[in-house]
C-alpha cells in the first residue's frame, strides 16, 4: 500500500491514534481484525517461519496426484482471496478446497 496515498486519503484523522495495535493495523492495512488476530496467534505459536536453506527442486509427489484443472482451480481460489483483500492462509485455502471437493463428490 502506498503510505502517502493512505495519509492523503485519511488526512489528520485522530481516530487512527486510538485503539489497539490490531485495530490500527486493520485500518492501515485494510484487513479485517480477525485476520490480524489470526496472524498474531500464528506468530505466537511459531507457525510462521522464515525461509531456510535453499535446496534443489525435487519432484513433488503431491502435485502429480492432481490434473491441470484442479491446479488451475486452486490458483484461482488463492487469487480470489487476494481480490477480497484477505491473505490466503494455507489453512483457509485447504479448508475451502476440502469443502469444495466434498461438494463436487456429493453431486
Amino acid at each position: 500500500m502506498n503510505i502517502v496515498h493512505f495519509f492523503e486519503q485519511h488526512g489528520n484523522d485522530m481516530a487512527l491514534l486510538e485503539g489497539t495495535a490490531a485495530s490500527k493495523a486493520s485500518v492501515v492495512i485494510g484487513l479485517h481484525m480477525i485476520k490480524i488476530y489470526q496472524i498474531q496467534n500464528n506468530h505466537k505459536r511459531e507457525d510462521i517461519t522464515t525461509a531456510g536453506k535453499k535446496r534443489p527442486n525435487k519432484h513433488c509427489p503431491v502435485m502429480s496426484q492432481y490434473d491441470s484443472i484442479r491446479i488451475d482451480h486452486t490458483k484461482q481460489l488463492v487469487l480470489s482471496y487476494y481480490a477480497r483483500n484477505i491473505p490466503p492462509l494455507i489453512r483457509d485455502v485447504f479448508e475451502n478446497l476440502k469443502k469444495q471437493i466434498a461438494e463436487e463428490d456429493a453431486d
